[in-house]
């Protein structure tokens, strides 16, 4: 009986599971509309469609970027973590064992075993924000005209501090009195029946102190009547012998971007950069990039054509690596490698591969006790001479 009566439970409760709705996924963030909300300075604000008076520049927080790593070519990256390595084209030599310097395992390896992908950054500087100075005649407004929908609501928000500070739309203002602790304003609205767009603006007050601010985001439906400008302002980022990060500064108003190379589609994303593969050292591209929207596609931008990569002829120098800190699990290492290191580099611990980074600044898990670290810098020509080794002392 028991038997049985486990049985109809099992078939009920199956039945039941069976019968049930599949959970909704996760909803995914909504875009932020503004360009550029958090006053990237690498990007520039005219570019991004902001139009600020005079006495309104990007500032960064110095105590908060200390962090921020300046790389070739002048793009900012966060420290990066050692990418594990990837599985190699065959053939692929042994590994070295244990306790042995890996050249014998390098002086055969040709190619790089890192995927593109690891190429993938954002350039956006940690803890940056609009210092808006007034002037007796000015109340330093920076504005943004973004493509909206008809008759839907939206929620304004932006932090600030310092002086008087304002926050608003062709709907209204929310603002704040001075203060020395970041106030987060909020201004929501709906648009009206023939409404394709709003104008958006942060400012002072005549007269009073600074005031500064930061994550200014606009959230809502995007247009469907109005599809936004094409992007501005482009530049290429961290490049390898045969990929490149290239960046745009996002348009208001865009939820993606279509990039295009020498006339054929290569990427869709919500960022405002990419990772194209397939270049070819000293071969000329031409890139444009379309915004994107409920509303369609934009005209493309105008054309981009990047410096040509140089052609590697012969493989890297040795690099040098720097301790900067030694912490628990692992260490904080400083990458020196030559102008022509521009494929990354292979990162071995105690004679073992461990990983993969394109960034001169890495953090390398590794167990505690006493440890050695060589590095192996590549470019289209080949993997250079094993570095001298390194003794490391992590904390467990």
């Amino acid at each position: 009986m028991r038997r049985l009566l486990a049985a109809a439970a099992t078939a009920v409760l199956s039945a039941a599971l069976l019968a049930a709705p599949p959970a909704a996924a996760a909803p995914a963030d909504p875009p932020n509309l503004v360009a550029n909300g958090d006053f990237n300075p690498t990007l520039g604000l005219a570019e991004t469609g902001w139009v600020c008076e005079e006495g309104t520049v990007p500032e960064q927080n110095l105590p908060g970027a200390e962090f921020v790593q300046v790389m070739p070519l002048k793009d900012p990256f966060v420290p990066a973590t050692v990418v594990p390595r990837p599985a190699p084209p065959a053939p692929e030599p042994a590994e070295p064992e244990p306790g042995t310097a890996p050249v014998r395992a390098l002086s055969v390896q040709s190619a790089p075993p890192a995927p593109v992908s690891a190429l993938d950054k954002s350039p956006i500087i940690k803890d940056t924000r609009l210092a808006g100075r007034p002037t007796a005649s000015t109340r330093a407004e920076c504005a943004q005209v973004v493509p909206v929908r008809a008759n839907s609501s939206y929620t304004l928000t932006a932090k600030v501090r310092g002086g008087w500070a304002f926050l608003g739309s062709d709907y209204g203002t929310a603002f704040t009195p001075p203060s020395v602790r970041e106030v987060t304003l909020t201004h929501t609205f709906t648009t009206g029946p023939a409404t394709d767009s709003v104008r958006i603006y942060v400012h002072g007050w005549y007269g009073e102190a600074t005031y500064r601010a930061r994550d200014v985001v606009l959230t809502g439906p995007p247009s469907d009547t109005r599809v936004p400008e094409p992007p501005r302002g482009f530049h290429v980022g961290k490049r390898t012998s045969g990929s490149a990060v290239v960046y745009w500064a996002p348009a208001p108003g865009a939820t993606s971007y279509e990039l295009w190379r020498d006339g054929e589609p290569v990427a869709t994303t919500a960022n405002f950069w990419a990772v194209v593969p397939g270049l070819t050292p000293g071969q000329r591209h031409v890139f444009t990039v379309r915004s994107r929207n409920d509303a369609g596609v934009s005209a493309p931008s105008a054309d981009f054509v990047p410096a040509l990569a140089p052609v590697d002829e012969e493989p890297p120098q040795a690099p040098r690596i720097g301790l900067a800190g030694a912490g628990s699990g692992g260490a904080l290492l400083y990458l020196d490698g030559s102008p022509t290191a521009t494929d990354g580099f292979l990162i071995y611990v105690d004679g073992v591969v461990v990983g993969w980074t394109y960034a001169m600044r890495v953090w390398v898990p590794m167990d505690a006790g006493t440890r050695t670290v060589e590095v192996v810098a590549y470019n289209a020509a080949g993997p250079s001479p094993v570095s001298a080794r390194t003794v490391i002392v992590p904390a467990g």
